[in-house]
């Protein structure tokens, strides 16, 4: 099976935080991704169920209004095996292994420099990697 075009790297950043989703959107952008933007969940879901061919990574938070990273992880999985980071300033709440077990592929505890984020994608698409030459 053949790789993705690396030229064609677009990402989806779910994140309610307007600040903080602009660093990590500028980040991305700066590794050389096309970046598509969702304020919650809910609007997460529309644009990959429009683009879902196009994107071929996820950024996103756990709480959300309207529909949280849980359900929008939910979702992708059930149409996709494309990367998705979870986000959230929520760690000791969050179970790590129920957030793995739904197909996360990575978990990234707020605040956390870009670096840690670059690693996550790295890792992410990686295992992607592994997954599709397996």
């Amino acid at each position: 099976m053949s790789r993705p075009d690396e030229s064609k790297k677009t990402a989806l950043v779910a994140e309610d935080d307007a600040i903080f989703r602009k660093v990590v959107v500028r980040g991305l952008q700066r590794h050389g991704y096309t970046v598509k933007e969702a304020i919650n969940g809910a609007e997460g879901i529309r644009i990959f169920d429009e683009s879902a061919g196009e994107i071929t990574l996820i950024v996103s938070d756990i709480r959300m209004p309207e529909v949280d990273g849980v359900a929008f992880l939910n979702h992708v999985r059930s149409k996709s095996k494309v990367p998705f980071i979870v986000m959230t300033g929520y760690s000791e709440v969050v179970d790590k292994s129920d957030i793995f077990e739904i197909g996360a592929t990575d978990l990234l505890a707020k605040p956390f420099n870009f670096d840690k984020l670059v690693e996550s994608v790295e890792r992410s698409l990686s295992a992607k990697a592994a997954d599709l030459s397996a």
